[in-house]
């Protein structure tokens, strides 16, 4: 089966569809593929002779909610429903309001293999922004979502970032 892949860049764009239900495999699969968007993202990382990243719960946490926000809506912003910046969410589970923070997101349609963890990472690092925020020196901490329509036409992912590993 051929596989589609779309990686939409502007933050904020949208798409126009109904709110779906999210996919609800077993749990395990969807922290799998989140585990192997770090164990990817560590590997570019080591390549350029950075350091790995650490995975801290409040940022999985922050991740894993947008990445259902955007698979509820529709949407494919770092915003919240009322327009506030990514940060912004990222403070409110608790991340340390004077650490340095970014986010990468992304959308992959056509299936949920474990593939797709290193297909966001490759469209990640294809696109300067998103390369920036992995080769950061500053990033010390990362938390990733990941959360699919149920018939995996679409899956979104959120990569936030940050100084702290609190």
């Amino acid at each position: 089966m051929r596989i589609l892949r779309t990686l939409l860049l502007l933050a904020a764009a949208t798409v126009p569809t109904a709110a779906t239900a999210v996919a609800q495999p077993p749990q395990s699969s969807w922290a799998d593929i989140e585990t192997a968007v770090v164990s990817e993202t560590n590997a570019v990382r080591a390549q350029n002779g950075l350091p790995a990243l650490r995975t801290v719960p409040r940022l999985r946490r922050a991740a894993r909610g947008h990445s259902s926000f955007l698979s509820d809506t529709g949407l494919f912003q770092h915003e919240d429903r009322r327009g506030r910046p990514f940060w912004n969410r990222l403070v409110r589970v608790g991340y340390p309001r004077r650490a340095t923070m970014a986010e990468n997101i992304a959308m992959i349609g056509g299936t949920c293999s474990p593939d797709v963890a290193r297909e966001a990472v490759r469209m990640w690092m294809a696109s300067p922004p998103h390369r920036a925020n992995i080769l950061n020196r500053g990033m010390r901490a990362v938390g990733v979502g990941v959360v699919a329509s149920p018939d995996c036409s679409r899956i979104y992912f959120t990569a936030d970032y940050g100084s702290s590993t609190r």
